[in-house]
């Protein structure tokens, strides 16, 4: 399994390399062309966040779809690993490149300020919020992982059942995603708090809803893993 992430990584470089130029490109142009480097900064978190979790939904099929169009996926198949090993492998990297991402687009700001805001925020709470908003967009992942190993049973159509069957898990976690955070209703909430001469946040975010969501992704990657080992290739 080793020998297969190391695989997975070295496919992974490039993509690496431009999402880790693309955060830093980003905070360099606003800290080169903005007066304020607490306002370049946000503006620079602000461009950098949400893209990722397009990125996420993506990539998460994409490394699953890339086997099959350069028809690697004889060669993984006949390997002697099981499903798996293949499916936590594909995710553990992407999960990688969500926290590295996540870890630029945070700290790189945060160096930034620190000079016009040293007791501004700390370097405790951007490890937190890092934590936080890398697990938060890796939730995203089992979704259309699930979905597409389950379009591959219909080589013909799996654009079309790929699609349903994402459709159809959103609506099935949203129906039972209440029951599932009333198991982890007495989780208790993280804390992100900000202090610094212009803005003064302190914010508890529920995590019941987290684990809820952690809970439902694992089976979801569980089912991929068995469904993957019969799926025709």
């Amino acid at each position: 399994m080793n020998n297969l992430f190391v695989k997975e990584l070295r496919d992974e470089m490039g993509w690496i390399i431009g999402i880790a130029g693309f955060v830093l490109g980003v905070n360099l142009l606003m800290y080169l062309f903005s007066g304020n480097r607490f306002i370049s900064s946000s503006v620079s978190l602000a461009i950098t966040s949400t893209p990722m979790y397009l990125y996420v939904f993506l990539k998460s099929i994409g490394v699953f779809k890339d086997e099959w169009d350069r028809n690697t996926i004889y060669t993984l198949f006949s390997l002697p690993i099981r499903g798996y090993e293949i499916v936590l492998t594909k995710i553990g990297v992407v999960v990688l490149e969500v926290f590295l991402y996540y870890t630029l687009a945070l700290f790189v700001p945060y160096i930034l300020t620190l000079p016009e805001n040293p007791l501004g925020i700390s370097l405790y709470e951007v490890i937190k919020m890092i934590v936080f908003f890398s697990m938060t967009a890796s939730l995203i992942i089992p979704f259309p992982v699930f979905a597409y190993i389950v379009g591959r049973y219909s080589p013909k159509l799996k654009g079309l059942v790929t699609f349903g069957v994402l459709a159809g898990t959103g609506i099935l976690y949203g129906k039972i995603l209440p029951l599932l955070r009333q198991i982890f209703s007495t989780v208790p909430g993280v804390t992100i708090s900000i202090h610094t001469t212009e803005i003064e946040i302190s914010k508890t975010l529920p995590l019941d809803w987290f684990f809820a969501t952690l809970l439902f992704g694992l089976i979801l990657v569980y089912i991929s893993s068995l469904l993957i080992e019969k799926v025709e290739v």
